[in-house]
């Protein structure tokens, strides 16, 4: 499907989730993240070849209300529609994120850069190189989440990025491997 058809069906998906979240949990509701494991939907989209996209579904279990809300979605795009079982997401702790005691091959500088570095803004913290991409005059950009790279959207473009980010270096004066060049904040 095209780019702007999968986006128009993420929103879409994001607006049902958001509906039912605030159905179900009224005007305090903050976050589209079920306390309940069978009902937690995530929604995103992947390029399968040059103007070809389908939508990203990822469920932690294979039934419950989430995985049949995912297969109502992938029956809505057509079949154009990826559901992966994702069955754990471990959230570390503070103290293990700073603890780099067995990590000093990915927060080590390198080059060649490769996926799972550590990369980061010179005002944030440290995160993980997620991937290598194409913008669309075909330069090679780095890609992680926007709380590494764009500070939840607080930075500017042009901002330098770093390898490896911080608190993995402390003084960031060497290692610029970017600039920031784009960005989205999703709610």
């Amino acid at each position: 499907m095209k780019r702007e058809s999968v986006l128009e069906l993420k929103g879409d998906v994001l607006k049902s989730l958001w509906a039912q979240t605030f159905q179900q949990q009224g005007a305090q509701a903050q976050s589209l993240v079920s306390p309940r494991v069978d009902s937690r939907l995530a929604v995103g989209y992947s390029q399968i070849k040059k103007d070809d996209y389908q939508l990203e579904l990822r469920v932690q279990r294979a039934r419950g209300s989430a995985y049949e809300q995912a297969l109502m979605f992938k029956e809505k795009a057509k079949q154009e529609a990826n559901i992966e079982v994702v069955p754990s997401i471990e959230i570390p702790t503070k103290a293990a994120v700073f603890d780099l005691s067995g990590q000093k091959g990915l927060i080590a500088k390198k080059h060649p850069l490769h996926i799972g570095l550590s990369v980061g803004h010179a005002d944030g913290g440290a995160g993980t190189l997620g991937a290598f991409v194409s913008d669309d005059q075909g330069n090679t950009c780095v890609l992680s989440n926007n709380h590494v790279l764009a500070l939840m959207g607080q930075a500017k473009l042009e901002d330098p990025i770093y390898h490896p980010g911080r608190p993995d270096k402390v003084l960031l004066t060497t290692g610029r491997i970017a600039t920031l060049s784009n960005y989205i904040v999703i709610l």
